[in-house]
Formats: structure tokens, sequence, C-alpha cells
């Protein structure tokens, strides 16, 4: 009989872990999405940089040389010798930087979120064999398995809150990607 008591003991906890395995792939999911988008970016605006963008051809620009005695250095050679770099897309190019700064900032809080789930599922984890040893060994752990539900329950609400703070940003760095079409 005390294993059917122990089995039906550790079905919130499980349910607990498979529900936070489901919230812990959609926040991974959207950690890699700001990773992908970062890479795209930084690779865009190196290209931009050197002067090997799309509408521009190869071989026009800063060569990457750095300081060389001329007097100009990097990006002022980028802007001095690409002679069809104009005012939007300088523009551009700092809207691409913000953004970089947007998706780094939620990589981070997106990082934050998936430790406090871990955390979530290694407590909830903790719970069964606490459950167990109190059956077999007939401890009193009741102590012991509250605070690990508590703790795995309050992960679960930081995390909530890290990934609200994603979403803010990721709509702050929409807003800033469409800005000129949205109306205020």
């Amino acid at each position: 009989m005390e294993f059917i008591d122990f089995l039906q003991a550790c079905i919130t906890p499980v349910a607990l872990i498979s529900g936070v395995g489901l919230l812990l792939l959609t926040i991974t999911n959207r950690l890699g999405r700001t990773i992908d988008r970062t890479r795209q970016l930084v690779a865009e605006l190196n290209r931009t940089a050197t002067g090997n963008s799309s509408d521009q051809p190869a071989g026009t620009g800063n060569t990457g040389m750095g300081n060389t005695g001329m007097g100009n250095t990097g990006m002022e050679n980028t802007l001095e010798g690409n002679a069809g770099m104009n005012g939007v897309k300088i523009s551009r190019m700092v809207k691409m930087e913000t953004e970089i700064r947007i998706l780094y900032k939620r990589s981070r809080i997106l990082r934050n979120s998936i430790a406090a789930m871990v955390i979530s599922v290694i407590s909830s984890s903790l719970i069964i064999p606490t459950l167990f040893f109190m059956i077999l060994l007939e401890v009193d752990l009741r102590t012991v398995g509250y605070a690990l539900f508590v703790v795995s329950i309050l992960s679960i609400l930081v995390s909530s809150i890290y990934f609200f703070i994603d979403v803010r940003l990721s709509l702050r760095a929409l807003r800033l990607e469409a800005r000129e079409y949205l109306e205020d």
C-alpha cells in the first residue's frame, strides 16, 4: 500500500516538471531567435561598414586596415570612402546597433529566465526522492518537501517575470525597426 501512496504523491511534482518543461522549451526557442537575429544583424552591419553591402560593389569603402597613418581610422574611412553612403544608410546602421544592444539584453534576460526554470525543475525533481525517503525510512521530511515546492513555485514566478521583461524588450525592438511605418 505504501508504494501506491508514493505514486500518488509523485503526481504533482511530475506534472509540475512537465509544465515547466514546456515553458522552458518556449523560452529556449526565444533565446535561439535572439541569437540568430543578433548574428544576422552583426553580419549585415559588418558588410555595411566594410562597404560590401548588397547595394555597393565589392572592394569599395573601408579595407579594414584601421589606422594606416593616413589620418583616418575605421569608421572615418568607411564614411569618407563610401561615396554612396548617405544619411539613410548611417541611420540604418545606428538602428542595427541599437537593435543588437536590445537583443543582447534580451538574451541575458532569457538566460536568467531559463536559469530560474532549471531551478524549478531541480526543486521539483528533488521532491520525488524526498517523498521516497519519507515512505521508505518513515522519516518526517515534510518541511524539506514543502521548502522544495515553494522554491519551485517561486522560481517559476521569477522566470515568468523575466519572460514578461523579454516580451516588453522585443516589442521595443519591433517599434525601433518599424518606427517609420507606425502611427503614434
